[in-house]
């Protein structure tokens, strides 16, 4: 999938009719800073990444004024693109790897032990934003779901699965379903084995869509 697509797609999900950059300054510090940029991470951040939509989601995007705020950013041997609600869970690329144009992404719980959640920026991009817009709808349970294999599998036969997913974010690796352009299943797959599924859509019509195909899958936690 091509950025620019998926952007429209972005749009649809979060409802929003317009994308914001961050300013030359903005993305100008941040290179000072670190040297370099990956390609793709400053052609989002020129594009999109400002978007406030984007920012008003379950956990936080680091922006360029965070890195003037918080030391502890400075710290870390990676670039921290995405910190957990909670502080529990964060995203980053190796800074060795920050001259490379679209780099692996890795998660840590400790800033010490890091796992890989993403082989390129890009695809990290795309399923992190996907994955926070569920969290934005106007149509939604407000509820986690469990599911059992022959769920997953029924969801599979039905939907559209998104072509990314993270792995190792919260304990969880994280698959997208969906049968309109502003609706979306999250499908998390835990280290134990454990399934658990998250849905909703941006518009009524989409929701009820995604409800014929959903409304009796699954068990409320």
């Amino acid at each position: 999938m091509k950025m620019k697509n998926f952007l429209n797609t972005l749009k649809q999900l979060y409802h929003t009719s317009a994308l914001e950059g961050y300013t030359k300054e903005e993305i100008h510090f941040l290179k000072n800073k670190f040297g370099a940029l990956p390609q793709v991470l400053e052609d989002y951040y020129d594009t999109a990444g400002k978007t406030k939509a984007f920012h008003f989601v379950q956990d936080h995007w680091i922006s360029p004024q965070n890195f003037k705020q918080w030391s502890w950013l400075e710290k870390s041997d990676y670039f921290i693109l995405l910190n957990e609600n909670q502080g529990v869970c964060r995203a980053g690329i190796h800074r060795k790897d920050l001259s490379f144009s679209n780099p692996p992404v890795y998660t840590s719980y400790d800033d010490k032990t890091w796992q890989i959640c993403t082989s390129t920026t890009k695809e990290f991009l795309m399923a992190a934003l996907t994955y926070e817009s569920v969290f934005t709808f106007d149509y939604q349970p407000e509820e986690f779901y469990t599911l059992t294999t022959e769920h997953l599998q029924l969801l599979q036969a039905s939907l559209t699965k998104y072509p990314f997913q993270m792995q190792n974010w919260i304990d969880t690796n994280i698959s997208f379903y969906s049968n309109a352009c502003d609706n979306l299943v999250v499908v998390f797959t835990f280290s134990n084995g454990e399934l658990q599924m998250l849905y909703g859509a941006a518009s009524k019509s989409s929701y009820q869509k995604l409800l014929n195909v959903v409304k009796d899958i699954g068990e409320p936690l």
